[in-house]
């Protein structure tokens, strides 16, 4: 299982691509969002999709970015944290993603 991290500041546009591409394309992964005190509705499109595989972490305010992912990683659930910005697509399929990751452990 992996934890996806980022922060975001008004970037709802870039939402649906980004839990498309994470929490909705595979169950075995959670996105931890860390908002820093967006206006543009971003709070409330994560909070009314009510996902169980997102946490949102609401700053309420800017502050550097490694803030955020000490955040974010603090309340990762799983062992395997990657570090993503809120408009990355991942062009492989997360079952390649997750047969490196069993193959690394058996290394």
């Amino acid at each position: 299982m992996i934890s996806i991290i980022t922060g975001t500041l008004n970037r709802v546009g870039m939402l649906p691509t980004l839990i498309a591409n994470t929490v909705l394309s595979d169950e075995r992964l959670e996105l931890v969002l860390v908002d820093g005190g967006s206006t543009d509705g971003t709070i409330d499109y994560i909070k009314q999709l009510n996902h169980p595989q997102i946490k949102l972490i609401e700053v309420g305010g800017r502050s550097p970015y490694p803030h955020f992912m000490n955040l974010a990683i603090q309340q990762s659930t799983h062992e395997v944290v990657c570090q993503w910005n809120d408009d990355v697509i991942l062009c492989n399929d997360w079952s390649e993603v997750f047969l490196e990751q069993i193959g690394r452990a058996h290394v």
